[in-house]
């Protein structure tokens, strides 16, 4: 499925392309509200897709982390621990000095 806008009279137009049980493709190009109606037919399942290959908890293929120094006092003596946390709550102990 492809979408855009016309570049002459700014219309929505969607391109979809269908694999028939013989093996042949169809292409199926619409303007305005039929192309509407058809990115709103197939939009949730390519979106759903999507959705099931993101991987969240410790398995994250994001990358990102950032520094979180937390104090903790024990017998009157500070101690400072360093975690890298990722955007999903993940902590992995750095430094415990």
């Amino acid at each position: 499925m492809r979408y855009g806008f016309c570049p002459k009279c700014n219309a929505l137009v969607v391109e979809i392309s269908k694999r028939l049980f013989d093996g042949r493709w169809v292409t199926e190009i619409a303007k305005r509200k039929k192309a509407l109606k058809l990115y709103e037919q197939y939009c949730p399942d390519i979106v759903g897709v999507f959705e099931q290959n993101i991987k969240t908890g410790n398995k994250s293929n994001m990358g990102f982390r950032y520094g979180l120094n937390t104090e903790v006092v024990k017998n009157g003596e500070s101690i400072i621990k360093r975690y890298a946390v990722d955007f999903n709550g993940t902590k992995e102990l750095l430094v415990d000095s």
